[in-house]
């Protein structure tokens, strides 16, 4: 079918048979030059053949600047894909918000421009039930999701829209995935995310090279299970209570990430939650081997001194994955070397008590600290040089007084 314009043609092309007597499988139309052609191009259809529903509608034009109120009144959609290079302004009420049925039939809305400047919660007020949203390519500075309206979106799809620095909150009845690509996002919301009923939240951030930290509260939220995975963006600083821990599940993976080591601060808490609760599949990644970093240093960290709170308890080191240490080793076999970087050898060989815990010691080969432990109901002797009963070791690691006391380890006076 063809329908004659005053600049071009515009083709309506049904490209499969009907799914019923009212319904079209799918609608293409092609070069409209505005939303009066495009609504010219459905109503031929209702008038000639009674179809009020369309399962896909594709529009595919270089012309269109403006989507206007009422283009799709009186259709019901499961699927709109519209790209347009040159759209720019989506006006309020596109879909008819005195049907229900058209509300709630739109399951997925694709929208793909190099112009569109502004998207918010009223140019959305119509699309009550939609499920899936993306959004690619436009001039977006901000993004104001704080969706009010009763929905049960599902799927919200951020890509390569460069211009976007901002976003403000998603208020929804449901949310499963929230992707965002190819951005110049320089922050994140507090409490990003408020959901009345939910169960799992799968957030994407790919290729947002401005965003750089993480506040208190950002992912705070009703959720039982939350996956973040962060790849290629440069995040620097995270602040402790980022996100609630109290969930059955949590995943978070930090490609690309320039911390520079795992803060205390931010990471015990959770990860001692996690095994208190033997939540086994919960983790945090650094995914060094996330292909096509540039820099290959660039999400490595410092395992010192200051990593010791992990280094000491395995049981919560097992929780993060495929993390790598500026010398090369990674994590687990930097853990599992036994290597105490809080150790400073008397000696660049010999044994020595450890200065707090009388049933380990260290074991010091060149200038390098291995803690060591001692079997059960037995003490470190560092006279003897071996772990012994308590009752041939000097107080307060051992009951024999008769005996001078360590310089190394626990220290007493004797009697």
């Amino acid at each position: 079918m063809e329908l004659t314009g005053v600049l071009t043609t515009i083709f309506c092309l049904v490209y499969s048979r009907a799914l019923a007597y009212d319904c079209l499988e799918g609608v293409t139309i092609v070069d409209a030059k505005n939303s009066s052609e495009i609504r010219e191009c459905l109503l031929t259809f209702k008038t000639q053949d009674n179809y009020t529903s369309i399962n896909t509608l594709t529009i595919i034009t270089p012309y269109l600047r403006e989507l206007n109120s009422g283009v799709f009144f009186d259709f019901k959609f499961f699927k709109i894909e519209i790209t347009a290079r040159n759209l720019s302004i989506i006006e309020p009420d596109i879909l008819d918000r005195q049907s229900n049925d058209v509300r709630e039939a739109l399951q997925c809305l694709i929208i793909r421009s190099d112009l569109l400047e502004v998207l918010n919660e009223q140019q959305f007020s119509g699309f009550r039930n939609v499920w899936g949203i993306e959004i690619t390519g436009t001039r977006l500075t901000s993004l104001d999701m704080g969706f009010t309206f009763d929905s049960n979106l599902r799927v919200l799809k951020l890509m390569n829209a460069g211009s976007i620095k901002t976003i403000g909150r998603v208020q929804a009845n449901i949310m499963g995935e929230y992707h965002f690509e190819n951005t110049s996002l320089e922050s994140l919301p507090t409490k990003m995310f408020e959901y009345n009923f939910i169960t799992e939240q799968h957030v994407v951030f790919k290729n947002n090279h401005n965003l750089k930290k993480l506040q208190t509260n950002v992912f705070q939220g009703g959720y039982d299970a939350l996956k973040i995975f962060f790849e290629k963006t440069p995040i620097e600083i995270i602040e402790p209570y980022f996100v609630d821990s109290q969930k059955t599940l949590f995943q978070i993976q930090l490609g690309g990430n320039k911390l520079g080591y795992i803060n205390q601060t931010v990471f015990k808490p959770i990860l001692e939650d996690w095994h208190n609760r033997n939540l086994s599949n919960s983790w945090i990644k650094w995914d060094i081997d996330i292909a096509g970093i540039d820099e290959a240093t660039s999400d490595r960290i410092s395992c010192d001194c200051e990593l010791a709170w992990l280094t000491a308890n395995p049981p919560m080191a097992k929780f993060v994955k495929n993390a790598v240490c500026v010398t090369g080793e990674t994590l687990e076999e930097f853990v599992g070397s036994g290597i105490d970087m809080c150790y400073d050898c008397p000696s660049s060989e010999g044994l020595y008590p450890h200065p707090s815990d009388c049933t380990k010691f260290y074991q010091c080969s060149d200038n390098k600290a291995f803690l060591q432990s001692c079997p059960e109901n037995l003490v470190y002797n560092e006279f003897e040089e071996y772990c012994d009963w308590p009752y041939n070791v000097a107080p307060p690691c051992g009951t024999n007084t008769t005996i001078y006391t360590s310089t190394y380890g626990p220290q007493t006076m004797l009697a």
